[in-house]
């Protein structure tokens, strides 16, 4: 599929919870994440809700969204490459 150009992460409940998660994902799965900011983010109680910029080690740039206050879980991946796309859905029941 040849080289990693951008992803997207989107999840419910917020960064702190099951944002970990997603960054765990995309250190396990194409690089660790170098640098993480503030698109536009809320804190509520004790998490970060909103969109961030996520730089990873091999220097590709993508996007992760904390979605708030969803009556359902949630957390999809797009990952665009070069000569393909892959899709994770469903809580990853779903590629």
């Amino acid at each position: 599929m040849g080289k990693l150009k951008t992803f997207r992460g989107v999840f419910s409940k917020g960064l702190v919870h099951n944002g970990i998660h997603a960054v765990d994902l995309l250190a396990m799965l194409v690089a660790a994440p170098k640098n993480i900011t503030s698109i536009k983010a809320k804190r509520s109680g004790d998490d970060l809700y909103g969109r961030f910029g996520v730089e990873l080690f091999s220097g590709v740039e993508g996007e992760l969204e904390a979605l708030e206050n969803l009556d359902y879980s949630l957390f999809d991946f797009d990952f665009i490459f070069e000569q393909g796309r892959i899709l994770i859905r469903d809580i990853g029941y779903r590629i």
